[in-house]
């Protein structure tokens, strides 16, 4: 790209240079000829411009369009990453949840800043569970803690959410 531009720059330059040895040169030239290499040597540099500029132009759009595809990509994959959290329901199994989690963690680490989002992430969905007595019947308990988890990531939803399009907005596209 750089050396198509700085070539149609020489190509311009050389061109004024040619038309001004024209002028120079136009008492001892026939004026047929000379008319006609004043129009050739002042015509290059317009074409040169011209080219130059759709060039750059055309550039522009494929990175624009290059980084547009980068963001809808990451913002696809996020949006993946994110679709467990509909399917959470009371009968969900937390081991499954927390690996959905790591996942979800994971690709958030692979993005820039992604460390930090990734530990508050982290700090949202940590399982907490509390000292057990078991008394008695030991799946009651299990039950109630597996509830509260299951309540303490939906609630987490919406935070989780927030920094995932935080980091995202983050990304250099």
């Amino acid at each position: 790209m750089r050396n198509l531009l700085y070539t149609l720059i020489i190509i311009a330059v050389i061109s004024l240079l040619v038309l001004g040895v024209i002028k120079l040169l136009q008492p001892i030239l026939p004026e047929n000829i000379n008319n006609g290499l004043v129009l050739v040597f002042a015509v290059i540099p317009v074409v040169c411009a011209v080219v130059a500029a759709l060039t750059t132009i055309s550039n522009a759009l494929n990175k624009s369009h290059e980084s547009k595809s980068k963001r809808t990509t990451l913002q696809r994959l996020a949006s993946e990453q994110l679709g467990f959290f509909d399917q959470i329901s009371a009968n969900s199994n937390p081991d499954d949840i927390e690996k959905y989690l790591a996942e979800l963690i994971k690709f958030v680490k692979n993005l820039k800043m992604g460390g930090v989002y990734a530990g508050k992430i982290e700090g949202l969905t940590q399982r907490e569970i509390p000292p057990q007595i078991f008394v008695g019947d030991s799946t009651n308990s299990t039950d109630k803690i597996t509830k509260k988890y299951l309540e303490q990531i939906r609630q987490a939803y919406p935070q989780i959410r927030s920094i995932v399009d935080d980091v995202l907005r983050l990304q250099d596209y």
